[in-house]
């Protein structure tokens, strides 16, 4: 941006002529006063009539919007009073740091936990799996389904794809170790796409195996995307919040209405 060299009203024509009315507007406006130069601010062009000090404050409060730090995105993030979140945190002089699972059978045993994993510290409060090797810890597994919309089955998602235009479903199971990995992911992914109007719907293989026939699931975790109840396919993005909330924006984007 910056400023436009040209002067407010005085642009073009004879110059005695410009600098008469030079004259007669400076005798009108008094001597404390003078038309500031025409700024750029943003994609406005703005004359300014003021005294020189005023002229900068007037700029500055202008451009202030543009200076200021754009708003975060996506809008996922975690909720510090989530029961879950409370009941895993892991209290700073308890923390053990690991290179795999295998370093925290000991760590497990010493918090009477079933099962404990090495992962990211940030991995269940903000579903964060690409920290570094040094910021891994040992830690407890969220529940299964905690994360998700809804939890579904076929005969209700018959019913909730009525109401919803899209969704996607998260196709999990209580067999599934390894499916524990995403439910952070889901967790704090389902809010903000509860807001787009795409929820995450949660359906167990294990108790769904029509629907995992139907649908053809062969492999676990998956994201299939539903769009006016018609199976639209697999959703092949990362299964990360922003990742995901992203997605759910396209899906009801007016250009993306139609798949």
């Amino acid at each position: 941006d910056g400023e436009d060299v040209s002067v407010f009203a005085e642009t073009s024509g004879d110059g005695n002529k410009n600098q008469r009315r030079k004259q007669e507007s400076a005798q009108v406006r008094g001597p404390e006063t003078k038309i500031c130069r025409t700024w750029r601010v943003g994609f406005q062009k703005i004359p300014m009539r003021a005294s020189g000090s005023a002229c900068l404050i007037a700029l500055v409060l202008l451009s202030a919007p543009l200076l200021a730090p754009a708003a975060s995105e996506p809008s996922t993030g975690f909720d510090g009073t989530d029961a879950v979140v409370q009941e895993l945190a892991v209290r700073r002089e308890d923390q053990e740091e690991c290179k795999g699972n295998a370093d925290c059978d000991d760590w497990c045993k010493e918090q009477d936990a079933t099962a404990c994993v090495c992962r990211c510290g940030d991995w269940v409060p903000r579903a964060d799996m690409g920290c570094e090797q040094q910021k891994r810890y040992c830690q407890r597994q969220p529940p299964h389904f905690w994360g998700g919309s809804f939890n579904a089955t076929a005969k209700s998602l018959k019913k909730r794809c009525k109401k919803h235009s899209a969704m996607l479903i998260a196709v999990t199971a209580r067999s599934c170790g390894h499916c524990l990995d995403f439910e952070p992911s889901y967790r704090w992914a389902a809010p903000a796409m509860d807001k787009v109007g795409v929820p995450l719907a949660r359906v167990d293989a294990d108790r769904e195996k029509d629907f995992s026939d139907e649908h053809g699931v062969t492999t676990l975790p998956v994201v299939r995307v539903m769009y006016k109840c018609k199976d639209k396919g697999l959703y092949k993005g990362v299964q990360s919040p922003a990742a995901m909330e992203e997605y759910a924006r396209k899906l009801v984007a007016p250009a993306l209405r139609e798949l």
